[in-house]
Parts: C-alpha cells; structure tokens; sequence
C-alpha cells in the first residue's frame, strides 16, 4: 500500500488537472506526464476509495494531510456543495436562483470556481425539484433561496427581465408589453441573454402577482403597470 504522503500528491496532481480531487472510483493512472512513471497504471481511484472507508481509522494527522491535498470523503456533500456553490455565484450575479433550465455555467468565466466550469446547473436545479434528488439538503438550497414550487418556475432571473423591460421601455416609451410580445431572435437592442424571450407573457404573469411578487417595489419604481 501507498504510504499516505504518496496519495497526498498524487491528490494534487489530480487535482492540478482537473481542478477538484473528487477522483471517481474508476479512474486509472495514465501512461503519460506529469504522473510519475512507476505508477503509471495504477488504480488511484480504488486507492482514494478505500482511505474513504479507513477514515476513523487514520491518524488526526493522516486526515489532515489528505484534506490540505482537497480529499473528498464524500461524493455525495461534493455534488451538493458544487450546486451550493454554482447557486450562490449565480445570485451574487443576477440577484436570484431563477436558474433557466438551459443554464449551462461558462468556461473561461473567473467569476465562477474553476471546477464549476461547463456545469449544467439549469438541469441540476430541474433534478433537485422535480426527482427529489438531495431531498435530505433540501434545508440548504432553500437557505440560499431556492424555491420547490413545480408549477410556477420563472425561466428567467428578475434581472434579465428587467434589463429587458428596461430595453423595451427605452424603444417604446412605456412598459405596456403587449402580451404576444417576443423579443426578435437577432434584435441586437437586447441583451442576448433574453432574445428569444417571451417578454409578453411574463409583463402579464408580472402585472397579475404571479411572478416575481418579491420585486413589486422595484417594478411599480420603474413604473410597470401592477394591479392595484
């Protein structure tokens, strides 16, 4: 067996490629650099595996070697952690957690941790409220503001539809979007995050309460037209 010095850097050359050390069961050394060669073939996922199952049995030490090196002890807290994290970089942009069910995070994006890059966080979120997936962390997506109401999903984040609101005001001179309004697929006045939206149902969805409610403040300030 590895002494635990030699996982703790082979966690780091992983983690140097790949930008986590959730290294999966599965994986294999490969035959080429920076891995060292007389370990080229070895079973490093199976290795990682089993420190998982020892770990009330290594040393205060041990454990503390592998957590600088980033071990993941559990693959399931890393999953829920990477969508706590996608989540919370999402709401420090936009202002909310109506993540599109599209939402893909960016690569080459340094607003986002490296390891999130390429994430489908859209359709992670879609999983969390419609598979029960996570069920026993509902507690911490809901403390950052996630909702699990099935049947009422924004697609959109307040602040894309206000930035389109904003551009129509500006076209138009009022907020009054007539309710088959689509924003023109290549209409290069919008932003193009919302090309393509459906910005008439959602004036309306807004002008009933059925959307966006917590930003009634906000909107009546701009001088949409809400229901008294």
């Amino acid at each position: 067996m590895l002494a635990i010095e030699a996982v703790v850097s082979l966690l780091e050359v992983f983690r140097r490629l790949h930008h986590h050390a959730n290294v999966p069961q599965a994986f294999v050394i490969p035959a080429q650099d920076p891995w060292p060669q007389e370990l080229h073939g070895d079973r490093l996922g199976m290795r990682i595996s089993y420190l998982r199952s020892l770990k009330d049995k290594l040393s205060s030490a041990q454990v503390e070697q592998l957590d600088n090196a980033g071990m993941v002890w559990s693959n399931e807290e890393y999953r829920v952690g990477r969508i706590e994290r996608g989540l919370t970089t999402y709401k420090a942009m936009y202002g909310d957690v109506r993540i599109p069910h599209v939402f893909v995070v960016p690569h080459d994006d340094g607003r986002w941790d490296r390891d999130l890059w390429g994430m489908r966080l859209g359709l992670a979120i879609y999983s969390l409220r419609h598979n029960g997936a996570y069920e026993a962390h509902r507690s911490r997506f809901e403390a950052l503001g996630l909702t699990f109401d099935r049947w009422n999903e924004p697609q959109y984040p307040f602040a894309l539809v206000r930035q389109a609101l904003e551009t129509f005001h500006a076209q138009h001179g009022h907020y009054e979007v007539p309710s088959r309004f689509v924003v023109g697929a290549d209409d290069a006045a919008y932003a193009a995050e919302v090309r393509g939206m459906k910005l008439g149902q959602i004036t309306q969805s807004i002008i009933h309460e059925e959307l966006y409610a917590e930003h009634r403040g906000e909107l009546e300030a701009m001088g949409v037209p809400l229901k008294p």
